[in-house]
């Protein structure tokens, strides 16, 4: 039997980073890994955040959970998922 599967894709959106996020370093790039689950209607329902600087963990949270995807589909159907999203953060002072 076999299935076809469309993996999900992001919907574009702007303004959909955080507003500030700073450090102390005057200049670096840090990530921060989020665990979420994107149901059917394309929503994404952030379950925690995994690895990553702490002081980004909320920025990276909010980030995410206003992204909106085109849903996974198996054989045409919407599905609901699990994933891991990495969000990169290039900070400046």
């Amino acid at each position: 039997m076999a299935f076809l599967v469309i993996s999900p894709r992001v919907l574009p959106r702007r303004d959909a980073g955080p507003k500030t996020a700073q450090t102390d370093t005057p200049q670096s790039c840090q990530n921060a890994t989020v665990n979420i689950i994107v149901p059917k209607d394309g929503t994404v329902e952030v379950q925690n955040v995994g690895a990553g600087h702490p002081l980004l963990a909320q920025a990276a949270a909010d980030a995410v959970k206003q992204w909106r995807y085109e849903p996974t589909t198996v054989n045409g159907e919407p599905v609901e998922i699990e994933t891991k999203i990495c969000v990169i953060f290039s900070l400046t002072k």
